[in-house]
């Protein structure tokens, strides 16, 4: 059963915190100790960058006992929390410092007045010491914390015992049994070595490792060669950046992330291009005499990912190893790019998976409601490809803008696309659209001209009325089989009204001896378009008809007659 070990005295607070500019000031000093821990890491004491890392904890720490005389850490295997408030939260464990303490059974850490002068020092080296530790090995966190003898810094475990809970509370100090035995033991081996140790006592040919140790030394060297280093490359040049405020130096380090993002992309790293956005975002905030250039260079650094190649580069690495990332960091990395990279983004999103087209489609529709010339442009695009998104897109967006180049596309050689271009057309359902959409009436295309022109009937667009009235009179529809013909009588009956009924009429019922009647599809369609029609006058015409000799317009004169009974 879980027992909490405690190592030192509860916190006390004697201070109440005294809102968000507390819990700020907790926060910063957890930023600070978490980039110390990572100078420590990286840097050898006399390295400017350890020892500002360093300073920073000692003024943070400064501002804290400002606040609070104690300052007790909760620690998860994500977060560190300050009383009720998330001071410090990173969900990857491999990069967590809270999950690295967590793992190795620390559940709490205290920190008292005066921890900054040497202890947290002395902390933080045995933290990475603990991360350099082989699986094996039989010293942990909590042991070698507690060989430190720490007075400024108290520390709570959770321990695994078959026996009933218990909390075992234990100064920072050693123990004086504990000690005595240690220093006993260590001036028996001391004079052991001192008796009977003796270089004569060796074999003078080569010592011969064990197994396991063999195993060990292969699987540091592999660790050792095996690991990326860019991460640590680049964390180096932004401690260079924040520490360094010569402006050349500053100037020098953003030129080198300009050319590592493309270097990062070719490698198929997409998480250290996200690290490089990430903290360049940051590092504007927080860098000291940041000059204007400066800051807007690192506002720029994503601009790079616009690059038609680097682009390419981008979106191939985030298919091939983008999973580790989250949609939040995606939508961050999207909403960097420019609108020169909007065509090629275009051309990407059929290729992509489901989730990476989602997010990348909804940062290019922002793109383009922000700037809506962007879509425009594609729209006249010289590939296919972005032609078909930018009209899905266009439908989306309903600019009023895009209308004039929708109408364009009706020349273009794809008829699924020019088909496409009727259907957003039609949900536009302005004057304007409609006025593009009359273009339609005389595509190669069978289905499209049908579209259209229900469409037109549909929006009642009367401008195109004089049209249809010539091709229904005029044999303009001699060649259009019985489904077109009927959708455009149709159509000319919404729109023509009471106006068209003698029209209609005439071609129903033709008068006179040696009048010629209408072929037989004609005459039908003239009922069907008076039925659309539906005045009593209309509705005469239609009863009069109602015993003609030919099936065609008979079964047409009824249907007409039913249709406008039951409405």
């Amino acid at each position: 059963m879980p027992v909490e070990a405690s190592i030192g005295v509860t916190s006390q607070r004697v201070e109440e915190s005294g809102g968000g500019g507390d819990l700020a000031v907790i926060e910063a000093l957890v930023q600070s100790l978490v980039k110390a821990l990572r100078a420590v890491q990286l840097y050898l004491p006399n390295n400017p960058m350890y020892e500002q890392a360093l300073k920073n904890v000692t003024a943070a720490f400064e501002e804290v006992w400002r606040v609070t005389k104690e300052l007790p850490l909760e620690i998860t295997d994500t977060e560190m929390r300050w009383e009720e408030d998330v001071v410090y939260s990173q969900p990857s464990r491999s990069e967590s410092v809270a999950w690295m303490l967590h793992q190795d059974g620390m559940s709490g850490v205290t920190f008292f007045p005066g921890v900054e002068q040497d202890e947290i020092v002395r902390f933080l080296v045995v933290v990475n010491r603990v991360r350099t530790l082989p699986p094996d090995a039989e010293d942990d966190l909590l042991t070698i914390l507690w060989e430190e003898e720490f007075k400024y810094l108290r520390y709570t475990a959770i321990e695994a015992q078959d026996d009933d809970e218990g909390v075992i509370e234990r100064s920072g100090e050693a123990a004086p049994v504990a000690e005595s035995v240690r220093r006993e033991l260590q001036q028996e081996v001391a004079e052991a070595a001192h008796n009977f140790v003796s270089i004569d006592d060796f074999d003078a040919g080569l010592y011969r490792l064990e197994p396991a140790e063999v195993a060990y030394l292969k699987s540091e060297l592999s660790r050792e060669y095996d690991q990326d280093l860019r991460a640590n490359v680049l964390a180096i040049l932004f401690d260079i950046f924040e520490a360094q405020k010569d402006s050349d130096v500053r100037t020098e380090v953003i030129e080198i992330m300009n050319r590592f993002v493309p270097h990062l992309l070719a490698a198929g790293d997409p998480t250290s291009v996200m690290y490089v956005l990430r903290e360049s975002r940051v590092i504007r905030d927080r860098a000291e005499e940041l000059l204007e250039e400066h800051a807007k260079a690192l506002e720029e650094l994503p601009a790079k990912l616009s690059d038609p190649d680097t682009f390419g580069r981008l979106m191939q690495a985030l298919e091939d190893g983008g999973e580790g990332l989250n949609d939040e960091e995606l939508e961050h990395l999207f909403a960097g790019l420019r609108p020169k990279i909007f065509d090629a983004a275009l051309e990407w999103l059929p290729r992509l998976s489901k989730r990476m087209c989602s997010l990348l489609e909804d940062a290019l529709l922002k793109m383009a409601i922000a700037k809506p010339e962007v879509l425009t442009s594609a729209l006249s695009a010289s590939q296919d490809e972005v032609v078909r998104m930018a009209v899905r897109f266009a439908r989306t967006l309903v600019s009023p803008a895009v209308v004039p180049h929708l109408g364009r596309l009706f020349g273009h050689a794809d008829t699924q696309l020019r088909a496409e271009v009727v259907k957003v057309l039609d949900v536009y359902g302005t004057s304007e659209a409609m006025n593009e959409l009359e273009h339609a009436l005389e595509d190669q295309d069978r289905e499209i001209r049908i579209a259209a022109v229900r469409g037109l009937a549909k929006h009642r667009h009367e401008h195109v009325l004089a049209t249809l009235e010539a091709m229904v009179s005029e044999g303009g529809l001699k060649d259009a089989d019985l489904t077109e013909k009927k959708a455009f009588f149709e159509a000319y009956g919404v729109l023509a009204g009471a106006s068209g009924i003698e029209r209609l009429t005439t071609m129903l019922l033709p008068r006179g001896f040696m009048r010629r009647k209408e072929d037989p599809q004609t005459r039908a369609c003239a009922a069907m378009a008076l039925g659309t029609i539906g005045t009593d006058e209309a509705l005469d015409a239609l009863k009069r008809t109602g015993n003609d000799k030919d099936p065609l317009v008979r079964n047409a004169v009824n249907q007409a007659i039913r249709e406008h009974t039951t409405k």
